[in-house]
């Protein structure tokens, strides 16, 4: 899984928001590294 952190902030936490590709959903995901909270970058 190729992840990389990008210069989004989480709305909840203001934490760093990885980006990776999801093989489920076909596409990039984000995810926060402090809350966990998981979102489509599309």
């Amino acid at each position: 899984m190729l992840v990389e952190e990008i210069g989004t902030r989480c709305d909840h936490c203001n934490g760093a928001i990885t980006e990776y590709y999801n093989h489920r959903y076909s596409g990039m995901r984000g995810k926060c590294i402090h809350c966990m909270v998981d979102f489509p970058l599309e």
